[in-house]
């Protein structure tokens, strides 16, 4: 079978998995001994000796190349870079500009990076907006989230440039080719106005800008496995390989593959350098050259020397998760339709292209499985079917698409009198969005990329083999699903979670399915509901919700819970009545949205419950208290002789009010540390009332904001109460059985203590 494959395969294989495993070696006198094994690997030639060189010259790329070339920064020393700007979003729950940018240089203090890979520009709403393609120089602080300790665990986040103000940013003169040639594009192609979602999907599509799109629908997109629809890729490449050939058909052969090389580097050139429309494009002109040279295109040959050489040539490449998402999808369907489509060769043409459609469909699918499924913790059931009506309909409207980029850069005014009905067949864009939040559609699946492999290699096999082998493997498939399914049947009938969500609260109560999530989190450009909270969730058996629980509308507390809400069916949505309707918050209102009529409003002394949790809203007269922290819904909760009190971001003011007599009625078994253990809560005055065996702090690794204060820690600890924090130890779980001891466990180990 393997003499079967064409010749660069295994080298570029093994010379794929040196560059990724070569960093992680960490040798230094590397280099010589890779080369030399390289060496002695070509002098014995064959298979055996192709194998071997390419997996020497790639260990001898990965190892020049260090996993993390930030890593050495320090997050507290200001910056300073020369950087160029690509996407640009404005994002506004933050009220800031946010560009995905390549750097070029970067300094701070005495030390330099050239070239060290992309990072996100944060900018003031205030700012003028930086353009695409453009170079400035920011000073700012560079940081990057630590990632984040649960039982799923999510690895830290990009770096991320906060520039505080314009000021600290200078536009670079003179303007370079490719910054000119994107600000005529902006010119020609101006941004589109409100509903016009034919002309924001035609930059998403041709022009590789999905900061186009509204936020909302991108992520209903990628929910519904569809988000690969927007990466620029082979079919934008083949379809204007295409529309060229056709259009020159009356120029001679060579001359008509000189100008289908022209236009796809043109294209290139024009979108930018995504590893996706990098990787079609110089298969595409490997192609091109083949056929001028009278030679048969091999495309998993292609396949093999342009990610092979993008990897050598730039090692971090292996670790962008575009890259690897495009390279094994293509690999996917080119072997797949290899052993597929002769066994349709005889059917009709409608049943052939159906059978064809699904079948490279899933076989893109399981062959990126080992790669989406660690990233995203999802599976998508619906993916399939709505794929094979959604790349018809985006073909069509690509081709319409190319069509008017081409009269609107010749003809702007032309361009605009077909700009309904563009819109018009953009429409299907909206319909992803109404989906609902439910398992049919897409559920939290948690796995390794050792788990995901042994599913795709299952799924890939029970696809291409005859059906009397493949049912052995599809039960093999199916017992690893299962396997990864978590049970709830061994969990106690009642326990307490506090989620690592960095800077932030989301406490889950639960006594065995019924289960309330006070708070959820929220990260600017994290969905943090639907790639930390669910994938946790679903590994404790949940995969639906009695309530979420807002104690007030801050992003920290609030945002989370606006994916989560789209990812998972929650039963009703729990606030306080003093909050009204939305109270001017953004997130309130969207929640407001999504649940509709399923709201409850809790006034000071209501109560409600799930299971055996008894929860109670203590009436402290917070709704008196001026806008803010103070004004936080506090909660009582019990269960099984257990007191936990959940105080949100109550500050000096609001826990005065809760000191009161009478109010809390006696000790607590556990507390939620107030705002994140800031200096301004964990008074004595509260403290001495609660009582707390237990406190936990939830907030971020080496925040900003110096939480929890020196202070508060010192007042707990003078009371005498264990205090676990999140942003040490990660996720907590508290656990108790009716009338047992607190049992406290961490499914990770905790981080370094800041220095």
């Amino acid at each position: 079978m393997w003499r079967d494959l064409p010749p660069a395969i295994l080298p570029a294989a093994a010379a794929l998995a040196g560059v990724a495993l070569g960093p992680e070696l960490g040798w230094r006198p590397a280099p010589l001994l890779l080369l030399a094994l390289a060496a002695l690997a070509l002098r014995l030639g064959g298979g055996a000796g192709r194998l071997g060189a390419g997996l020497a010259v790639g260990l001898l790329a990965g190892s020049l190349t260090g996993l993390d070339t930030l890593a050495a920064i320090e997050p507290d020393r200001p910056v300073a870079a020369v950087v160029r700007v690509g996407s640009v979003r404005l994002a506004p729950r933050q009220q800031e500009w946010v560009a995905r940018v390549e750097v070029e240089r970067l300094r701070q203090g005495e030390r330099v990076w050239h070239r060290p890979g992309p990072v996100f520009l944060h900018l003031p709403a205030t700012a003028t907006r930086p353009a695409r393609g453009e170079e400035v120089r920011v000073r700012g602080f560079l940081r990057r989230s630590e990632g984040h300790l649960n039982a799923v665990p999510t690895a830290p986040g990009p770096y991320r440039l906060r520039v505080k103000s314009e000021y600290l940013l200078t536009r670079e003169e003179p303007e370079n080719l490719w910054g000119a040639l994107q600000r005529s594009l902006d010119e020609r192609l101006p941004a589109p106005g409100w509903g016009r979602e034919g002309e924001a999907l035609t930059r998403a599509l041709v022009l590789g800008r999905p900061e186009a799109l509204p936020e909302r629908g991108l992520r209903a997109m990628r929910r519904a496995g569809l988000g690969h629809l927007l990466a620029l890729s082979g079919l934008h490449v083949s379809m204007l390989a295409a529309a060229t050939a056709f259009f020159l058909a009356w120029l001679p052969p060579l001359a008509q593959r000189l100008a289908i090389a022209l236009a796809v580097a043109g294209y290139l050139a024009i979108a930018g350098p995504s590893p996706s429309l990098l990787r079609s494009s110089l298969m595409a002109l490997l192609a091109v050259a083949a056929l001028a040279s009278r030679r048969r295109p091999l495309v998993l040959n292609a396949l093999a020397v342009v990610a092979a050489g993008l990897a050598l040539l730039s090692p971090r490449i292996t670790r962008d998760l575009a890259f690897q998402l495009s390279c094994s999808a293509t690999a996917g369907i080119l072997l797949a339709g290899g052993v597929i489509a002769p066994r349709w060769r005889r059917a009709p043409l409608p049943l052939r292209w159906l059978a064809l459609g699904i079948t490279m469909s899933l076989a893109a699918q399981l062959a990126s499985l080992p790669f989406a499924l660690p990233a995203f913790a999802r599976l998508g059931l619906a993916s399939l079917p709505l794929n094979l009506v959604a790349i018809p309909w985006i073909t069509l409207f690509l081709l319409l698409a190319f069509g008017w980029v081409a009269v609107a850069l010749a003809a702007p005014g032309v361009a605009a009198t077909f700009g309904p009905a563009l819109d018009f067949v953009a429409r299907p864009l909206a319909w992803s969005e109404l989906l609902p939040p439910s398992r049919w559609v897409a559920f939290a699946f948690p796995a390794s990329f050792g788990t995901s492999s042994l599913l795709a290699c299952a799924g890939g096999a029970a696809l291409l083999l005859p059906w009397r082998r493949a049912r052995f493997v599809l039960l093999a498939g199916a017992g690893l699903l299962l396997q990864g399914a978590p049970s709830a049947s061994g969990q106690p009938p009642v326990e307490v979670v506090f989620f690592d969500v960095g800077q932030g609260d989301a406490t889950l109560l639960r006594d065995g399915r019924h289960a309330v999530l006070v708070d959820g989190g929220g990260i600017p450009g994290v969905d943090l509901g639907a790639r930390v909270l669910a994938p946790n969730l679903a590994w404790l058996g949940l995969y639906e919700l009695a309530a979420l629980v807002v104690t007030h509308p801050d992003a920290d507390h609030c945002a989370g819970l606006l994916d989560l809400a789209r990812s998972m069916p929650v039963r009703e949505l729990i606030v306080a009545d003093w909050e009204g309707d939305g109270d001017g918050s953004d997130c309130l209102a969207e929640l407001g949205s999504i649940f509709r009529g399923r709201i409850r409003r809790l006034a000071e002394g209501d109560r409600f419950e799930a299971g055996r949790w008894r929860f109670e809203v203590p009436q402290a007269r917070l709704r008196d208290l001026a806008r803010g922290n103070d004004r936080s819904l506090v909660l009582i909760a019990e269960a099984e002789g257990r007191r936990l009190l959940l105080a949100g971001d109550v500050e000096r003011r609001g826990e005065e009010r809760l000191a009161a007599p009478g109010v809390l009625g006696g000790r607590f078994d556990l507390l939620k540390v107030p705002h994140h253990g800031s200096a301004s809560s964990s008074s004595e005055r509260l403290l001495a009332v609660a009582r707390p065996r237990l406190a936990v702090i939830s907030c971020g690794a080496r925040n900003r904001f110096g939480h929890p204060g020196t202070g508060a820690l010192a007042r707990l600890r003078a009371q005498g109460s264990v205090v676990w924090r999140t942003d040490r130890g990660g996720m907590v779980v508290v656990r108790w059985r009716p009338g047992g001891p607190l049992a406290l466990w961490r499914p990770l180990p905790g981080r370094r203590a800041a220095p």
